[in-house]
This record gives structure tokens, C-alpha cells and sequence, in this order.
């Protein structure tokens, strides 16, 4: 209640007593590490996160606060572990999937990456979210000019009964399958 009124210096106290009281809490940490994320106090944070995540190797929660975090700080092999993490956690977690391939793409693993951005697309769509899923492969610029996209966007397309676009995406997963 304190940290949503936006007293996150008294949140912050709140949860460093929580954690000396009880140093087991996951809860404790995990909302310590949180506040000193919001806070710009990043290594705060990160010790925080990773004594949450220590504490129950289950939760994606630490993960996913850990990789933005590294991501932050330009830490791309460190957010690239996190979000393995967080998958390892959560098999089907979308933001983790785009996240990752974004990575992967920034290091030049075109592949890798197709395969991170149909596995977010598969996530969405089977959580009944068609049109987020089409528009994330509609939006990720020349990775979407790859097969294994095209292809999944067509399929995506014609179960939204837009069997231009779709017809068109098939088209070009193709093209792209007789140039390679």
C-alpha cells in the first residue's frame, strides 16, 4: 500500500525491515529488488533479484526484472541469461520470446531469433491474442522478410479471415524457401 501511493522510500525501508526479519521471504526480495529497480538503484536491485531468484528457482518474477535490468545497462549477454531463465521458468512467456529475439538479432543470429519471434507469436495465439500475435511479426522490420516468419504470419492471417494478406505472406515464404 505504501509503494502504491508512490512512498517508495518508505516501501524501501518497509521491505529491507521485511528482509531482516525474515531473509528467507521471497516476497521480501523480490519486492526489495523491485523498488530499487524503480528507484535507478540498479546494483541495490540486481543483489536483491538474485537472492528472490536464489530463493525460489520457480518464479519468472526476478527474471524478467533481471534481464530489463541488464538490458539497462547494456549487459546483453547477462539479459540474454536472464530471459533464458525466466523461459526455463515459463516456457510460453511471449515478452521473454520477443525480448530474446531482439537480442539475438542485435547479435547478428538471424535464426535464433526467427525462431524466438515464432515462439512469441505461437504464445500469443494459442492465448487467444491472433491480431497482437500478427502485429508483432508485422512489425519486426527486415527479420520479418525470413520464411519461417512469413509463413506463420500467413497462417495467422487466414485464420483472421484475411485471406489477401494472407495469400500475399504465403506468397513470399516461397519465394524466400526457392531462394535459399
Amino acid at each position: 500500500e505504501v509503494r502504491a501511493r508512490g512512498r517508495l522510500d518508505d516501501a524501501r525501508l518497509l521491505y529491507k525491515r521485511m528482509v531482516e526479519i525474515a531473509p528467507e521471504a521471497f516476497i521480501g526480495w523480490y519486492s526489495l529488488g523491485r523498488i530499487e529497480f524503480e528507484t535507478g538503484r540498479f546494483q541495490e536491485a540486481e543483489d536483491a533479484l538474485l537472492r528472490a531468484a536464489k530463493i525460489d528457482v520457480t518464479s519468472p518474477l526476478p527474471h524478467l526484472l533481471l534481464a530489463q535490468l541488464y538490458e539497462q545497462q547494456m549487459q546483453p549477454h547477462a539479459a540474454r541469461a536472464e530471459w533464458l531463465a525466466l523461459l526455463r521458468c515459463d516456457p510460453n512467456h511471449q515478452e521473454a520470446h520477443r525480448r530474446l529475439g531482439l537480442l539475438y538479432l542485435n547479435e547478428g543470429d538471424t535464426e535464433a531469433a526467427v525462431g524466438e519471434f515464432d515462439a512469441a507469436a505461437r504464445s500469443l495465439d494459442e492465448s487467444g491474442e491472433l491480431e497482437r500475435a500478427i502485429t508483432l511479426l508485422g512489425e519486426l522490420g527486415p527479420a520479418a522478410d525470413h520464411p519461417v516468419v512469413q509463413e506463420r504470419l500467413g497462417e495467422l492471417l487466414w485464420r483472421s479471415e484475411r485471406s489477401t494478406e494472407a495469400k500475399a505472406a504465403f506468397r513470399r515464404a516461397a519465394e524466400l524457401h526457392l531462394a535459399a
